[in-house]
């Protein structure tokens, strides 16, 4: 029986210490987020047009609204938020055309967003989250493009479900 006791006193001092030191932690960690500057999320309408329009691709065909429709928003919301973000926290995300279509130009703004990537995402959880959704929906259009330009088997029941719609 005193095994029992010293078996369950161990466990509980364990387990007390790990909270300690996760309440430790945590403490840490909300007052190193409330040093940080706050992150500005996108407004809600632009969130609202990134989800919407490309679901409207359904009235072109049917399978396109639940397939690229889905794809494009998830791609196109996460990246709004991945914006706001990098704004946040000071690193230029956005790729500019703008000021020149030269491929040097181009190279130039698509390294800079690659560097501020790169800083901002093993920083940032959100970032790292609004990336992976970034990237899952850009995959996702490309697959779904591949598999309609390249597998006659899957044009043809696309076509069966437009039949069908």
């Amino acid at each position: 029986r005193a095994k029992t006791f010293t078996g369950l006193g161990i466990f509980l001092f364990t387990l007390l210490t790990s909270n300690a030191a996760i309440a430790k932690t945590a403490a840490t960690t909300v007052s190193t987020a409330a040093a940080a500057a706050p992150v500005i999320l996108p407004p809600m309408h632009k969130i609202l047009l990134a989800c919407l329009l490309p679901t409207l691709l359904g009235f072109y065909k049917s399978e396109y609204g639940v397939s690229y429709g889905y794809g494009t928003a998830m791609a196109a919301s996460s990246y709004l938020i991945l914006a706001s973000i990098s704004e946040s926290a000071g690193l230029p995300l956005a790729v500019s055309f703008a000021s020149s279509t030269k491929p040097a130009a181009i190279l130039s703004s698509l390294s800079t967003m690659i560097d501020s990537l790169k800083t901002l995402l093993p920083a940032s959880l959100p970032a790292f989250h609004a990336f992976a959704l970034f990237f899952y929906g850009t995959r996702l259009n490309l697959f779904l493009l591949y598999r309609e330009l390249c597998l006659p088997r899957f044009r043809a029941m696309r076509e069966r479900i437009e039949d069908r719609a």
